[in-house]
């Protein structure tokens, strides 16, 4: 219920639930379902999906596919686990390690938005006693004799899980970088799955990481599998780290053996109101290539200054009563004073009115969000941005 007040989102607005776990809270009905009960979603479809520590990114993959589609435009992304259901608390090398916890982010469908830029993920089934609950499935189903041998706890082999978890998740973090073409030092945060400091500090001394960039809440939760890139990547946010337009950098490795890497740039939604800018914390699918239309509504959109002058395609803008956001392909500096032309298909005339750039985010590969506020809109011509505003299709 917390990413969905956060994400301003009614539970009847959520298409599709996922939960990745490995924890559920019984083999079916999935525990997806349990939560569309709970929450009230009555227009979803669930499902859980299984990929131990790496499930929130495969959630999110998934969950984006969907999106990208266009067969759902809300979808709601658990990880979730309960592992001290499932540790021998008489092994000492493994019971310490792990924890409790979930986490959660609306996935949605806006035009022009920013947020899971590219994931990799890989598998290797062949290594996947390494890290497995033997018992429990229909393969061992509960017996005295397979209770009384502890099969239905978690067995890991600590060594070998380390070696392949580093050199996977290295792997899946420089594929993804490659796909973006970004270097390391072009991200700002890294969350990596959160298994114990030794695995956290070898990824990042491969990778070149520096200490500041990499975030660890190890020691409060433990290992909390599939949701622990979740819970991290709320804590960073909720803190205050992390800012509008920054890259952020996942890396996951799971029993499976599973693992997967993803980049984000973190775009909160600036939704323009009378008098000032109010933000909206969100991680939205990347859908640079969809198009918005607006046909009807106003025509392309002129920004001018003595220096430049941008002509902006109808399904760029975001119009509101007091000022407009637009994606642009260069920086525009803070405080720059413009002359922003509308011309409505359904209106006679230009409406011409002055406007301040307020907030300029972005960086050159994705483009730059600029958001303006208006400057001295006379009476008659507030009224007719007031009626575009109205027509215009919700963003």
């Amino acid at each position: 219920m917390d990413a969905l007040k956060k994400g301003n989102v009614k539970p009847e607005e959520v298409e599709l639930i996922i939960v990745a776990t490995i924890t559920p809270d019984m083999l079916f009905p999935a525990t997806a379902c349990l939560v569309q009960q709970m929450i009230g979603a009555t227009n979803a479809a669930a499902f859980d999906l299984e990929a131990a520590c790496s499930g929130f990114i495969y959630a999110l993959e998934i969950g984006q596919q969907f999106i990208m589609s266009r067969t759902y435009n809300t979808v709601l992304v658990i990880g979730a686990e309960k592992l001290s259901t499932i540790i021998d608390w008489e092994d000492r090398n493994s019971c310490v390690l792990f924890g409790d916890g979930a986490g959660a982010a609306i996935l949605q469908n806006r035009p022009n938005s920013h947020g899971l830029l590219t994931a990799a993920m890989g598998s290797d089934g062949t290594k996947g006693e390494l890290l497995c609950m033997p018992a429990g499935g229909s393969q061992i189903p509960a017996t005295r004799e397979s209770v009384n041998n502890r099969l239905h706890f978690l067995r890991m082999d600590g060594r070998e899980t380390f070696k392949n978890a580093v050199n996977a998740m290295c792997i899946a973090a420089k594929e993804v970088l490659t796909r973006c073409q970004l270097d390391i030092s072009q991200i700002q945060h890294i969350i990596p799955h959160q298994a114990n400091k030794r695995i956290i500090a070898a990824v990042g001394d491969r990778l070149k990481a520096t200490k500041d960039q990499v975030f660890v809440n190890l020691d409060r939760y433990g290992n909390t599998s599939a949701a622990s890139v979740a819970i991290a990547l709320d804590e960073a946010a909720e803190s205050g780290r992390l800012k509008r337009g920054d890259l952020i950098l996942i890396i996951v490795f799971g029993a499976g053996l599973t693992w997967g890497a993803a980049v984000i740039e973190w775009w909160p939604r600036v939704r323009l109101t009378e008098g000032y800018l109010m933000v909206d914390w969100e991680i939205q699918p990347n859908m640079k290539s969809s198009k918005l239309d607006t046909s009807g509504v106003f025509d392309p959109v002129t920004v001018t200054n003595k220096e430049m002058e941008l002509s902006l395609p109808a399904h760029s803008v975001h119009l509101q009563n007091n000022g407009i956001e637009f994606l642009s392909l260069s920086e525009v500096p803070l405080w720059t004073e413009l002359a922003i032309h509308l011309q409505s298909p359904t209106q006679a005339g230009k409406i011409q009115c002055n406007g301040i750039v307020v907030g300029c985010i972005g960086n050159k590969h994705a483009g730059y969000v600029v958001s303006i506020i208006f400057t001295g809109v006379l009476p008659d011509v507030q009224e007719r941005i007031s009626d575009l505003v109205q027509a215009q299709p919700s963003l």
